[in-house]
């Protein structure tokens, strides 16, 4: 159904409203509507993650931050302006962050596999949040050289091989 618009020029949020019209026979502002809260959804559960894995707060404190992420101002009026294709991408930032700050700091091959599927998705999915998850990560990597906490050989195979497999994906 997308055609051939090229997989950057087009909204995969737009995909799941699709599959949502497909397979429950909704009119398509419905399946749109019933796709935002369906992405929103999925942002509670990421903050938890990046609480716990990035900034190493406790159980108790993780969960208010989730709690909290429910009920934001911004993230409701995201809902109320219909904002689709941001909503898609919302819940990729921290994931994309927390799963890519294991990335840098372990420098693991599968994490590196993980995060490069991960920046592909939100590549897909909404090309304008990737700056928003990939800057941290880069100041993180410059840092951790500055520091000599990670080796330049690693910064490099870490950058070489995120390319390779970003390039294999979009082939």
């Amino acid at each position: 159904l997308a055609g051939s618009i090229s997989s950057s020029g087009r909204f995969a949020s737009g995909l799941v409203a699709i599959s949502l019209e497909t397979l429950f026979g909704m009119n398509t502002r419905d399946a749109l509507t019933v796709s935002i809260p369906l992405f929103l959804a999925c942002l509670p559960i990421t903050m938890y993650f990046f609480s716990r894995v990035v900034f190493n707060f406790n159980t108790r404190v993780s969960k208010i931050v989730a709690w909290l992420t429910c009920f934001s101002g911004p993230i409701t009026l995201s809902y109320l302006y219909f904002y689709l294709g941001q909503n898609s991408g919302l819940a990729a930032i921290p994931l994309i962050l927390g799963v890519g700050y294991l990335t840098i700091t372990r420098v693991d091959l599968k994490l590196l596999i993980l995060s490069s599927f991960l920046v592909n998705a939100l590549f897909v999915t909404y090309l304008g949040m990737l700056p928003y998850a990939l800057a941290p990560l880069g100041i993180l990597a410059l840092y951790m050289l500055a520091v000599k906490t990670l080796s330049i050989n690693n910064f490099f195979k870490l950058l070489f091989f995120a390319l390779l497999i970003s390039f294999i994906m979009n082939f």
